[in-house]
């Protein structure tokens, strides 16, 4: 709607307000106002924006689906989605990697951009994330929330597994007790010993 509407002979102002975001047009049709002569004008120009209040999101997640962050790997990389939520200048510096790098970043349509995450080569966890106020849509609308973080912990240390009995010490340890205690020690958590 139109509200402050005034000026005189050449001249007029008026305020806009849009209803809502998006396309807003503002046009004066063809015989809206006349001269002293009574000659009608002719349709002005069509005045376009695009009203935009929504500030841009960014979601990241591996490229693989079964992939989800929290998860633990021996690779030393992963290939990376970052998705926004609407055009913006979004690009490779505003991402913040802890534990490694990025490469081979790049947008591949519909706002999605694609990266390699390589580690610097420490095992332990590893995070990527966007922070809030660094990356604009077209409106100039930042980033209000962070992206989430996205984590993964690299580990490629096998375990190793030592075998004691309680009975003796492995070499020359001789029995006769049919039935031997063995301890079984793990350098670390494992999932399939049994």
């Amino acid at each position: 709607s139109l509200s402050d509407f005034g000026g005189l002979e050449t001249e007029y102002m008026a305020t806009f307000t849009p209803s809502g975001e998006g396309l807003k047009t503002i046009v004066i049709h063809q015989d809206t106002v006349s001269d002293a002569a009574g000659n009608g004008n002719g349709v002005s120009n069509t005045f376009e924006w695009t009203y935009d209040a929504t500030s841009p999101t960014i979601l990241i997640a591996a490229s693989e689906d079964s992939v989800e962050s929290g998860y633990v790997s021996n690779r030393s990389s992963i290939d990376l989605n970052f998705t926004v939520s609407e055009n913006t200048n979004f690009q490779a510096s505003q991402i913040e990697c802890h534990g490694g790098s990025l490469y081979d970043f790049k947008s591949v349509g519909n706002n999605v951009y694609t990266a390699t995450f390589l580690s610097s080569g420490a095992n332990g966890l590893k995070s990527i994330s966007v922070t809030s106020g660094t990356t604009s849509d077209l409106a100039g609308n930042k980033n209000i929330e962070p992206s989430n973080t996205f984590k993964w912990t690299l580990d490629d240390v096998a375990p190793y597994i030592t075998v004691s009995c309680s009975e003796g010490y492995s070499g020359n340890f001789h029995s006769n007790h049919q039935n031997l205690t063995f301890t079984f020690m793990i350098s670390e958590n494992v999932i399939d010993f049994h």
